[in-house]
Parts: structure tokens; sequence; C-alpha cells
């Protein structure tokens, strides 16, 4: 659930990804397995402003 933890914290994917060592590109492809995988938005990207947990 780190995967999920951190964009939340962060209010940032790419800040998201930067604490987890990992590309922006990673974080987003996981968290869209998550979305898959719970068939929930989870996340949505309310402009550039940033994160909007559902």
């Amino acid at each position: 659930m780190v995967t999920l933890d951190t964009p939340l914290t962060e209010q940032s994917i790419t800040k998201g990804a930067e604490q987890l060592n990992i590309s922006p590109s990673a974080l987003s492809n996981s968290l869209s397995r998550l979305r898959d995988y719970f068939e929930d938005d989870l996340l949505m990207q309310i402009g550039r402003s940033g994160l909007d947990p559902l």
C-alpha cells in the first residue's frame, strides 16, 4: 500500500515517485494496476493542483 500512501502524502505523483526512488511513470502504472484490481478510481487528478482521493 506504499504505492497508494506515498502520492497521497506528497499530493503528487512526481514527488511520490521521488520518495520511492522510481520514475513517475512506474508509480502511475502501479496505481493503474491498483485501480484495475480494486475496480475503483482511487485517485483522480484535479487540474494541475494535485491529487484528489475519492
